[in-house]
Parts: C-alpha cells; sequence; structure tokens
C-alpha cells in the first residue's frame, strides 16, 4: 500500500485541538431561537442562515 508523506498525520493534540476547535463552532455559531447552524463565518461570503 502507498502512503502519501508529504502530508504530515495528525497527532493526539492535534486532533484534540480540531475537536474543540468544532465544537465551540456549532456552540457559538447556534441560534438559539430556531437551532439552526450558520453555514458560513466569513463577513465578505452569504450565509444561508444569520442570526
Amino acid at each position: 500500500m502507498n502512503h502519501d508523506t508529504s502530508q504530515s498525520e495528525l497527532t493526539d493534540v492535534d486532533l484534540e485541538k480540531l475537536q474543540h476547535e468544532t465544537f465551540n463552532y456549532f456552540l457559538y455559531e447556534t441560534n438559539p431561537t430556531n437551532g439552526l447552524v450558520i453555514d458560513k463565518t466569513a463577513a465578505d461570503l452569504p450565509a444561508t442562515n444569520r442570526k
């Protein structure tokens, strides 16, 4: 099996950080009134669900 060595493997620390960032995205970007999550956070991009 060939493995692409140009990309580094994720460490446990990397995965933990990714988990926290992902959880926080949903925590902070969920509309408390309707439960929907905005799909984009960049100011210059349109989103389908604004708070």
